[in-house]
């Protein structure tokens, strides 16, 4: 009969340990981040960067946004063909400060934002198929990379949590109290 008890309060001890560190790993593992650089009034030089930088371009204007391909840097102008982004893209893009994190999994992956530079215009645009905008009107411009060193953090902190819930349930199951 005691040793049924010692067995049942182990069995209970493991069980409750195990469901609330998973819970932990669950919600707060292997994150992927990113980092802005802002650049606020850009020279020349940064705005002739965007060409060569091989990223997608998102164009700002009031509350407007635009995908813009084809850049070109030129006589004082930048201009592109546009295309429209999706609402759904709208809430990750309008909310991206709150947590410089993104998903990266099978069935939502926002990867892309390490892809983006944003550039933000003043002033009324007009926009259909392509625009043309005078380069003082670009006030600010928002390049995002990857952050490595808070992914790489967030990987060895979620590896760490791992290996003490493995060794606590070990220790918990090979305990003298869980033996017969």
């Amino acid at each position: 009969m005691k040793s049924s008890s010692i067995l049942l309060s182990s069995l209970r001890r493991l069980f409750f340990s195990f469901l609330i560190l998973s819970t932990f790993l669950l919600s707060s593992c292997f994150h992927n981040y990113y980092k802005t650089t802002v650049k606020v009034t850009p020279s020349l030089s940064d705005l002739k960067a965007i060409q060569s930088a091989n990223k997608n371009l998102i164009l700002h204007n009031n509350d407007l946004l635009w995908n813009v391909s084809n850049v070109k840097i030129e006589d004082g102008f930048l201009s592109g063909t546009v295309y429209k982004i999706y609402p759904e893209r709208y809430d990750f893009i309008n909310n991206y400060r709150e947590s410089h994190r993104y998903r990266r999994r099978e069935n939502v992956d926002q990867s892309y934002i390490i892809n983006e530079i944003h550039l933000y215009a003043k002033d009324q645009l007009t926009v259909r198929d392509s625009v043309k905008i005078p380069l003082e009107m670009i006030w600010k411009i928002e390049i995002f990379d990857k952050d490595k060193s808070s992914t790489d953090a967030s990987l060895i902190i979620s590896l760490l949590g791992i290996a003490t819930l493995v060794t606590i349930v070990a220790t918990t199951v090979f305990s003298p109290d869980f033996m017969f």
